[in-house]
């Protein structure tokens, strides 16, 4: 029953981001915004996936910058989303060590609009040189309908692929490093 189970939920996540693929597309997919607490919106998600890393034998650790406010403005739902994918990519790649998600405030930018920094590190195998080309161009793609994605699985999957265009999407950027020690 728990491989049952766990097939389904790894069903449903694909059928999601097919499904956020489709809105991406279409640009029907909207960013809600709302003042949420950002500790508790991450709690439940990281303690889920916390378990996945135990399962591992890796520790996954958390660490919000003092100045980080406890309320920020943007969309939960999306921002967890976006975690998640990248650090269950961490959890996947790695076999023993870390995972650490740092989040740092970045202060305000040119348009006075509030500026994070989410860090997800992991001491995971690395990406291999083709691979990492390959997903620091997409990154740099702008997020519009007409950006074609690769809808390919592995290194470069669907998870990769939302979460590049919803950071996009809320006006953020995202990059990716890597090397035999991990990949940032």
């Amino acid at each position: 029953l728990e491989m049952v189970s766990s097939s389904v939920d790894r069903l449903l996540v694909v059928v999601n981001e097919v499904l956020d693929v489709s809105r991406i597309e279409t640009g029907e997919l909207l960013i809600e915004t709302e003042d949420f607490n950002l500790k508790e919106s991450l709690d439940h998600d990281l303690y889920v996936l916390n378990l996945a890393a135990r399962k591992k034998d890796i520790s996954l650790t958390c660490t919000i910058a003092p100045e980080v406010p406890a309320y920020v403005h943007g969309d939960p739902a999306r921002l967890v989303q976006i975690l998640t994918n990248l650090v269950n990519n961490g959890i996947k790649y790695t076999d023993q060590g870390a995972i650490s998600l740092i989040i740092e405030n970045c202060g305000y930018d040119n348009t006075n609009t509030f500026r994070l920094r989410f860090i997800v590190k992991d001491t995971g195998c690395g990406i291999a040189q083709e691979k990492l080309e390959l997903i620091s161009h997409y990154f740099k793609q702008k997020a519009t309908p007409s950006v074609s994605m690769p809808l390919s699985v592995g290194t470069t999957g669907l998870g990769l692929t939302v979460s590049s265009q919803l950071v996009k999407l809320m006006g953020g950027e995202i990059g990716v490093e890597s090397g035999s020690g991990g990949s940032t």
